[in-house]
C-alpha cells in the first residue's frame, strides 16, 4: 500500500512537473495527508483532522490550496478541459489519488459508471471513454466549493498573489471528537451539458462510508478539498500575505504549528489524546471502517 501511495504522488508530481506547473518543498507531504482524508470515510473525523493544528498547520492548508490551484491550472492551461473545478472535484471525491494521477496523466474520464472503492482508478469505470477537454466556456468555474483563488502560469513566474486575502472568526481550541457534524447538501446549479461528467456519476462515492454503510439517511460526503477551504476560512487566514511570505521572504516556518515542525505526529495518536477528556473509546474512533 505504501508502494502504491508514494508510486502514485510521485507520477503526480512528474505530470505537473513536466508542464512547468511549480511546486513549493513539501507538496509530496501535503498529497499523503490529502489521501489521509481520502481514508477517512465520514465528514466528523475529517473535519476533527483538518481542525487539528498538529495535523494541519496554517502552512499545510496553504500549501493545499496551492497545490489544487496548480492542478486546476493544470487542467485548464494545458490540458485545455473547459470545465476543469468540476473534473478536480470529481478526482477528489474519490477514495484514492489513483484517479487524479490517471486523470492528469490521460486527461480523460470514463463515464457511465461509478468508481467502486479500492479500484485501480480510471480505467476501472464501466462506460464509454471520453475526453473532456475544449476552449473553457462560460461555465469552467462551476462547482460546489466557492471561488478558488487563481494561478498565474509558468515556470517564469507563477509569482504574484493566489488570491484575496480571506479573513474570519478567530480559532477556538481543537474539537474533541463527540457529535458528527452533517453538512448541508449544496445549492443545485446549472445543469451541465450531457458530455460533462457529474456528481451522479460518483454513485455511492458521494456519500459517506462511500456507500458501504447502511443506514435511514445517506449524508453527503464533503471532500478534502472542501474541507481545506472551510478551515482556511474558519481560521481567517490570509492567503496573499501567506504567499509573500512563504514565496518571497521565506517566512513559511512561522506558519508551521509551534513545536510539532519536524516532529513524528501521528491521527491516532492525537485521537487518542483528544478523548482522554471524553468518553469515547478512541480504539474504535480511529477504526476506518466502521
Amino acid at each position: 500500500m505504501l508502494t502504491t501511495r508514494t508510486t502514485t504522488i510521485n507520477r503526480i508530481l512528474t505530470t505537473l512537473l513536466a508542464a512547468n506547473i511549480f511546486l513549493p518543498a513539501g507538496t509530496a507531504l501535503i498529497l499523503r495527508k490529502l489521501w489521509f482524508l481520502m481514508d477517512v470515510p465520514d465528514n466528523h473525523r475529517r473535519e476533527w483532522t483538518v481542525r487539528n493544528r498538529n495535523l494541519w498547520s496554517d502552512l499545510d492548508l496553504f500549501l493545499g490550496v496551492f497545490f489544487l490551484v496548480q492542478v486546476d491550472a493544470f487542467l485548464e492551461e494545458v490540458k485545455g478541459v473547459a470545465r476543469y473545478t468540476v473534473m478536480r472535484q470529481l478526482c477528489l471525491a474519490q477514495p484514492s489519488l489513483v484517479v487524479l494521477a490517471e486523470y492528469l496523466e490521460e486527461g480523460r474520464w470514463k463515464r457511465g459508471g461509478t468508481f467502486a472503492p479500492g479500484s485501480g482508478g480510471a480505467s476501472s469505470a464501466v462506460g464509454q471513454e471520453e475526453e473532456d477537454s475544449g476552449t473553457k466556456g462560460a461555465d469552467g468555474r462551476d462547482g460546489t466549493d466557492g471561488d478558488m483563488p487563481e494561478a498565474k502560469d509558468g515556470n517564469a513566474g507563477r509569482a504574484g498573489a493566489v488570491g484575496d486575502g480571506v479573513t474570519g472568526p478567530a480559532v477556538p481550541e481543537d474539537p474533541e471528537p463527540t457529535a458528527p457534524t452533517t453538512p448541508t447538501a449544496a445549492p443545485t446549479t446549472t445543469a451541465p451539458s450531457s458530455s460533462t461528467p457529474t456528481e451522479e456519476d460518483l454513485g455511492p462515492l458521494q456519500y459517506e462510508y462511500y456507500g458501504r454503510k447502511n443506514t435511514p439517511h445517506e449524508i453527503k460526503l464533503l471532500r478534502p478539498d472542501q474541507w481545506i477551504m472551510r478551515e482556511l476560512l474558519h481560521r481567517g487566514l490570509d492567503l496573499q500575505k501567506m504567499y509573500k511570505l512563504v514565496f518571497g521572504d521565506g517566512g513559511r516556518e512561522q506558519f508551521e504549528t509551534p513545536g510539532i515542525a519536524g516532529q513524528r505526529v501521528t491521527w491516532d495518536e492525537q485521537m487518542r489524546t483528544a478523548t482522554l477528556r471524553s468518553q469515547v473509546d478512541w480504539m474504535e474512533v480511529v477504526r476506518l471502517d466502521r
